[in-house]
This record gives C-alpha cells, structure tokens and sequence, in this order.
C-alpha cells in the first residue's frame, strides 16, 4: 500500500488485521450473517460446531500418529483412545474448549470408528497436518495505489502425490454431502476449493494443480475438484474484491 495514503477502512483493518477463510466464506453467503457471527458468536459454539471441532482435532492427531507409526490405517482402539484424548481437551487453550452432550458424543464414536476402519491413507505423500497458510492479496486504494491486505486459512491435511500436484483433505462430520455427481462440491466447498487452491499455490511455486477433497466421514466419501495454476490470476481479483467488500462493510 502507498506509504502517502492512509488505509481506506482503518475501522476493518484494524480490528482484522488478517481475513480468515471461514470468515470470508459466511460473508460470501450472507453479510448479515457474518455480522452476526462476529457480534453476538464470539466465543460460543453450538454443538454440532463443537462436535466438528473435536473431530478435526481426532483427525490430526489419528494421522499425525499413522505417519509416526509408518501405518496406512489406524487401529479402531488406537482411534478411540485418541478420541477420549480429544475430548478431555487437556491441551487445548481454555479459550478454544468446547462442551457437547453425550449424544454428539456418541455419534463421534461411531463415526470414528467407521473412519479408522473404511480409510487408507498414503501417507509418504503428506506435506502436513493443520497447516496454516498467509498470502497477501492487494486491491486499488480509492485514491491511487493499492491496498495489501493477509488472507490466511487452516487446511486439515495437505498431501503432495506427484511434484507438481497437491491435494487439499478437508473433513466434513455432518450428513449433508452433495449430489452424487463426479466433482460435485458444496457451495462452502466450492468457495474453499478456491481459496485454499490459491493459499497453496502461492507458498508453493512447484504446484501447478491443487486438487480440493471434501471426505464426508460419515459416508466414507469424497467430493472433488481441482484448480490449476492457470486460473490462479482469475481466483486471486476475486478474493481481492471479496476483502474489499469485506473492509467496506465494516
């Protein structure tokens, strides 16, 4: 950004100083409800969003421990162990500590388990676990010259199968799952689809496809797309004009 010109929305940038996926994704559906998200849910999470959280974390931590071990597939009581171990939530910073009820409790049990015994997984290809990903996108300060703002966002696993081909592992816990159309994302998945692809593409000047795994764990199957470098130009003005709309929200 132009050091002459102060920022156009000082209000948004200082209060987000980095634009997070999941934040940009709710404003993406629906302004109103991202406003709503950032005034009255902080700090609170609902059940199912608690449940979602607890299982991400037993995802991590299960492959995490099958990379440690040099295991394709973790056992169902190792699984469940972790599990438990996920939810004393003993390492987790008391900001980040959810509740949920027994039923949701045992719902992660079940799905737990059907995860450790339907998935393999190569794991010579993993890049890495939770990985989080800054990028600086930039949009025209109304005055002459540009605005540089950090867009970040958290991938659940990053696997890199061939040298120029990544994949993007992203958990879905609940029962809603697409069409069963090949390459059929969700409207959520189609905005992360793109967002991560350009997260990853530009840490990683080798990659050329970033390819987008929705696994819905509760099925045991996947939706997919991929995005290739070339459209990276196009993606990236988009989420410049989504941060634009974003800090003039607010």
């Amino acid at each position: 950004m132009s050091e002459q010109l102060p920022p156009p929305y000082p209000k948004a940038m200082e209060r987000f100083p980095k634009l997070r996926q999941s934040r940009l994704s709710t404003f993406d559906q629906c302004a109103l409800g991202a406003r709503f998200d950032e005034d009255y849910r902080a700090g609170y999470s609902g059940h199912p969003q608690g449940r979602g959280q607890i299982f991400h974390r037993f995802a991590a931590k299960a492959l995490a421990s099958m990379w440690q071990n040099q295991e394709s597939q973790i056992d169902e009581e190792v699984a469940l162990s972790i599990l438990r171990e996920c939810l004393r939530q003993h390492d987790v910073p008391d900001s980040e500590v959810v509740n949920i009820p027994f039923s949701q409790i045992k719902d992660l049990r079940w799905v737990v388990v059907k995860w450790a015994a339907d998935n393999t997984f190569d794991l010579e290809y993993l890049a890495d676990i939770e990985q989080r990903i800054d990028a600086t996108i930039q949009y025209p300060h109304p005055e002459g010259g540009w605005v540089d703002r950090v867009v970040t966002g958290a991938l659940d696993a990053l696997f890199v199968p061939e040298p120029d081909w990544a994949v993007v592992l992203d958990w879905k816990d609940s029962w809603a799952m697409p069409p069963a159309k090949e390459g059929n994302l969700s409207d959520a998945g189609y905005f992360q689809q793109r967002f991560y692809a350009y997260l990853v593409l530009r840490r990683y000047p080798a990659i050329n496809r970033v390819t987008l795994r929705e696994h819905y764990v509760r099925y045991s199957e996947a939706r997919e797309a991929t995005i290739f470098r070339s459209q990276m130009e196009d993606i990236g003005e988009e989420i410049a004009a989504l941060a634009e709309r974003w800090d003039r929200t607010w």
